[in-house]
């Protein structure tokens, strides 16, 4: 008997989650690399294959250039380092620290920076976009004039290489004045047309980065602002993901909230692992709260790989739901009292005020459906512990 699909199959589990891509192999640069190398390895010629490896080699450093150049930009322009994506190699500050990783990525770049403060915002932001496409223009350049001075003094391969580099390095800058997507993030043509000439994209842009910097500030308490939030995951630079997740977390009844996560499942593929996590921890509250499905919860609990990943507040808010669906309700407000703390705690704002009266209003709920002689933990700050 053929099974229907839901309308959500992957919420349902009906359907897998897509796989990160970060752990396939990219097939598109990954095949005829491996066909060239192969062909070579078949003629015994094997000083040719300082062609294809000093391709790749090429390829990489001038990403290496590249990302270097968004660094420094933004470094001199009292930027703060939160990280960096070179080919398989991702170096990235976690709210637990510093993470090191890889991925199967051949040839990409990414740089984390983030403000200290909402000031000049702008121009700071102009001025890392621009880092990278100037660095690699310069270096790229550079390495053609010296390249072709050495090649007059030498037939070495590591010549043709550095003027490959040359070549991919100018071409890689030119390239990035043009607006387009890198996958579903702008690229820096996109970025500093968006900051130079239209005022509403430069403000989602401002706005991103002023949330990150709230998310500094506070990374396991309230840490967003309503008006920022809307601004910055509803316009059209954001990846389709983000506006999916602002649409769900709108959402005026439990289906509509249903397709929109449904929406964000389908688009995770990109996702880094800490992104992943969080995506799947409002998998495990949506189950919880609007489906009271504690199977299809824990289920979903299961597949969270680092609960180091979350937010503590996120944790809070996912076992109070979670708990409630197993009618475990002195389990839901010891998670419940290690939210407030956490939430009195944040510094003082609108949306701290708002989301404090929310959470306030979720114990009266517990209680009224449980037993109101329920006692809470007397030591909240250990609620979160040893759960996963």
């Amino acid at each position: 008997m053929q099974t229907t699909l839901s309308s959500t199959p992957i919420l349902d589990l009906q359907k897998p989650l897509p796989q990160p891509l970060e752990n396939r192999v990219t097939g598109i640069a990954a095949t005829p690399f491996l066909m060239l190398v192969g062909a070579i390895a078949m003629t015994e010629n094997f000083s040719a294959l300082a062609i294809p490896f000093g391709i790749l080699a090429a390829m990489f450093l001038s990403t290496v250039v590249h990302e270097l150049g968004h660094i420094v930009a933004g470094l001199a322009f009292g930027m703060r380092f939160r990280g960096v994506s070179i080919g398989p190699f991702v170096l990235q500050r976690s709210r637990i620290g510093w993470r090191f990783r890889l991925t199967r990525f051949w040839v990409r770049g990414f740089t984390y920076m983030s403000l200290p403060k909402i000031r000049n915002m702008r121009r700071r932001l102009i001025a890392l976009v621009l880092g990278g496409p100037l660095s690699s223009l310069v270096c790229g350049a550079a390495a053609l004039i010296v390249g072709e001075v050495l090649q007059a003094r030498s037939e070495t391969a590591w010549v043709g290489v550095l003027e490959l580099f040359g070549v991919y390095s100018v071409f890689i800058g030119v390239i990035s004045f043009r607006p387009f997507r890198v996958g579903p993030y702008a690229g820096d043509g996109m970025l500093l047309r968006a900051l130079i000439r239209s005022r509403d994209d430069a403000k989602q842009l401002i706005a991103i980065y002023a949330l990150g910097i709230l998310h500094d500030q506070n990374p396991d308490g309230v840490s967003w602002n309503d008006r920022w939030t809307r601004v910055a995951y509803e316009g059209t630079l954001a990846p389709q993901y983000y506006r999916d997740l602002a649409s769900y977390f709108r959402a005026p009844d439990a289906d509509s909230a249903a397709a929109f996560l449904e929406k964000c499942l389908q688009g995770s593929a990109f996702l880094s692992p800490a992104d992943r996590d969080n995506l799947i921890a409002e998998v495990v509250e949506f189950a919880s709260s609007k489906r009271s499905d504690a199977s299809l919860a824990q289920r979903w609990l299961e597949r969270i790989n680092s609960p180091q990943n979350i937010s503590l507040l996120t944790q809070a808010r996912m076992y109070v739901a979670f708990e409630i669906a197993r009618d475990q309700p002195e389990n839901a407000l010891r998670h419940w009292q290690a939210g407030l703390e956490l939430i009195v705690q944040s510094p003082k704002s609108p949306a701290a005020e708002r989301y404090e009266s929310f959470w306030r209003s979720w114990r009266e709920q517990v209680i009224q459906r449980f037993d109101p002689n329920i006692q809470t933990a007397s030591k909240p700050e250990e609620a979160l512990a040893n759960v996963m």
